[in-house]
């Protein structure tokens, strides 16, 4: 093949790599509004259904359950029947579960609403992330991209909620219009010609470093990584769950609990955490993603501490710091999975890696509201600190099994 042809072969491959990032992106962005729709709708939906906070919080663990679990069949369904299908089902999927949430009225429609919103949002991660993994060629800085729109979806979620149920006086119309654009990316994704034709793998000539790491110590590996996944998971919905409410009750006491207010705070804050994803998928292309896993985990615990404690703007100060680093290890998990995973299971490891951090994990939404009704607010992250420091001790100790391997191997 001559230079010109293969400079056309590669911009084509370049041209893709955009739409590819367009549409993952697109899914990554409306799966985070989703999921985090309830945040700071908790307290307005357990006063119109009447619920107690613990008990909303529940039916938020069941989404966030289903979220994970739903993760391993839909990568292993991506693995073998292709990406396009399993992504218009989500769109389609998230859609349907955010228009029964939105319209039930009862606590039953309400389960079911949550339970499909739960399993077709979990498609995403492990369809999507796995394949921009395979097919982009700088693939920590495709993550970092590809997290951003997640990050703004984390953002605007909870401004979007807050000021939808603000203009029309209820929460119900931020799932309902939020369920429109949704039903729009399934007909347009349908419709595209972009995944019709096989991805190619641009990495596959690529060695994985988890290449010289074999039997017991391969599995030790994701035993120490997947329990520093599902701690970050906990605290992460620990924090998500009640960083609206902290931000006014904790930063403003006389504004009490504003939904409107919290959810604004937190979109200002879920900002950085844009920023913060940007930056780690720039430094795992460069630099040993293990390190890098270790020490963001170790820069966050001080600041998730100091929400439970911050006042005013000091507070809102802190969670914007304290965003950018919980935010940066997301692209940076992804990568090390990337690196070390099988390639032919890597659907099924991604499906795995999010069953432990939204199934497993999820559970945090739940123990934050057990919190709220018993110790109080400010004890919700002073447990997710707790919870932040055993994650980066386990990504420690997968750090030092993987190091070892690989000199054994080279000796």
């Amino acid at each position: 093949m001559s230079n010109q042809l293969k400079s056309q072969h590669k911009g084509k491959l370049r041209h893709r790599e955009c739409h590819i990032l367009c549409f993952t992106g697109a899914g990554h962005g409306l799966t985070h509004m989703f999921m985090i729709l309830f945040a700071p709708l908790l307290g307005v939906m357990a006063d119109d259904l009447e619920l107690s906070i613990s008990i909303m919080a529940f039916y938020v663990t069941v989404a966030n359950f289903c979220y994970g679990v739903g993760a391993i069949p839909a990568g292993w369904l991506g693995d073998r029947l292709g990406d396009k299908p399993l992504l218009v089902v989500f769109f389609a999927g998230c859609g349907l579960g955010s228009l029964m949430v939105g319209v039930s009225q009862s606590v039953w429609l309400l389960a079911v609403g949550v339970v499909i919103l739960g399993l077709a949002a979990s498609i995403y991660h492990p369809v999507g992330i796995a394949m921009i993994s395979k097919s982009v060629a700088t693939r920590g800085r495709a993550l970092g991209i590809n997290g951003i729109f997640g990050s703004v979806g984390t953002a605007a979620g909870p401004a979007f909620a807050s000021l939808v149920a603000a203009w029309t006086g209820s929460w119900r119309w931020a799932f309902i219009s939020l369920a429109i654009p949704s039903f729009l990316c399934a007909v347009w994704l349908y419709r595209s010609s972009v995944f019709d034709q096989p991805i190619e793998d641009r990495n596959a000539e690529v060695p994985a470093a988890g290449q010289s790491i074999a039997g017991k110590t391969y599995l030790w590996l994701f035993v120490f990584l997947l329990a520093a996944m599902t701690c970050g998971g906990v605290f992460y919905h620990m924090i998500l769950t009640m960083l609206p409410r902290q931000l006014v009750v904790g930063g403003w006491p006389n504004a009490d609990d504003n939904s409107m207010l919290g959810g604004i705070l937190a979109g200002v804050v879920l900002v950085f955490g844009a920023v913060g994803q940007y930056v780690a998928g720039h430094l795992a292309d460069r630099y040993d993603g293990r390190w890098l896993y270790v020490g963001s985990l170790v820069l966050i615990i001080p600041f998730v501490y100091l929400i439970a404690v911050a006042t005013g703007y000091v507070l809102l100060a802190i969670a914007c710091v304290g965003a950018f680093f919980m935010f940066s290890i997301q692209p940076i998990e992804n990568t090390l999975i990337a690196t070390y995973a099988p390639r032919s299971w890597l659907g099924v490891v991604f499906g795995a890696k999010f069953v432990f951090v939204f199934g497993v994990g999820g559970t945090g939404s739940w123990l934050s509201g057990l919190l709220v009704d018993g110790p109080g607010l400010s004890s919700v992250f002073q447990v997710a600190a707790v919870f932040v420091t055993i994650a980066a001790l386990c990504a420690f100790i997968a750090s030092q099994v993987s190091i070892a391997s690989c000199e054994h191997s080279s000796a």
